[in-house]
Order: C-alpha cells, then structure tokens, then sequence
C-alpha cells in the first residue's frame, strides 16, 4: 500500500505545475543565475511547433547552464549561461556557425529578463543575421515566455515560444 500512495503522489507532483522559477525579490546577477540552475529538466514548445525539445543541464561543476534545443529534424543551437564575475552572460551557438554572447539587463523589469548582445564572433558582415539578444518571462503559473531577437540585414526580428515542461528535475517529491 505504501509504494501505491509513493506513486500517486509522485504522479500527482508531475501533473501540477511547478512553480515560478524566478524570484522577483532577487538582488543580483548572481541570485538570477542560481534560480536559472532550477530550469534543469526538459521542455518542449506549445503545441503546434515542430515536435523538437529544449534541455536544460549543469556543466562544469555546476558553474554553467547548458540549453540546448534540438528540433525534429535534428537541428541543434546551445546557449551556455554562465557568471562572468558580477554579471550574467549567455553565449549562444547557433547553427549557422555564429556565437553571440548576450549579458543580462540589470535590474530585471518585473519577471522579465533580458539579455542583450555584449559581442559577437565569426560574423561575416555587419549585417549578417545573428542573435542579438533573448527575454525569459517566468509566470507565477510555471509558464516560461521565451523571447529570441536576431538581426537581418541591420533590421531586428522576433520570435516567442512558450516552453511547457516534459520533465523537471525540481518536480520530484
């Protein structure tokens, strides 16, 4: 009877939405960074998107986050959030063999989080698309809003995406 009730309840954990991941009392780049650690886990993107998968993992004894998309097809980019003394920095590295690293905006505007480009490598062109920044959102309902930036020849495009968790290391009882 025991492992029954065991099992249900760690069911019933994976069914309620986790909480928000974000804390609005943080005060620092650092405090950020370590509620980001608690995105661990892997989502997907609201349906009607292209079946691919979004994971979330330390590296390097804890000192990085690892976001990795990969979509149906097979297409991979990696983000690597990482404290650069007192700041909050994201390098992404997209597909077409670009690297722009971003730093978060300080402070914060509500539960949003911006990062904007800081610099950019293996850029052709000044005008050559690439990622020039990103914006979680973190709802009190668990929702996570995702906003990407890039610019195209010298004009800024957008896109969002809700991310909806598969499984989340923070869920588990």
């Amino acid at each position: 009877m025991h492992y029954k009730t065991t099992f249900f309840l760690f069911c019933l954990a994976l069914l309620i939405p986790q909480s928000s991941v974000f804390a609005v009392e943080n005060t620092n780049a650092s405090d950020v960074f370590e509620d980001f650690k608690k995105l661990v886990g892997t989502y997907t993107k609201k349906k009607g998107a292209d079946g691919g998968r979004i994971y979330y993992r330390l590296i390097a004894n804890n000192s990085a986050l690892l976001e990795e998309w990969k979509s149906a097809s097979g297409r991979e980019e990696l983000t690597i959030f990482h404290m650069n003394n007192d700041d909050l920095m994201a390098t992404h590295y997209c597909a077409a063999n670009i690297q722009s690293t971003m730093k978060l905006v300080w402070p914060p505007q509500g539960r949003k989080l911006e990062f904007k480009l800081h610099s950019v490598s293996n850029l052709k062109t000044p005008e050559s698309p690439h990622n020039s920044g990103f914006a979680y959102e973190f709802t009190e309902d668990g929702k996570i809003y995702r906003d990407e930036y890039w610019m195209k020849n010298s004009v800024q495009e957008h896109s969002s995406q809700v991310l909806i968790p598969i499984f989340n290391a923070n869920q588990l009882p």
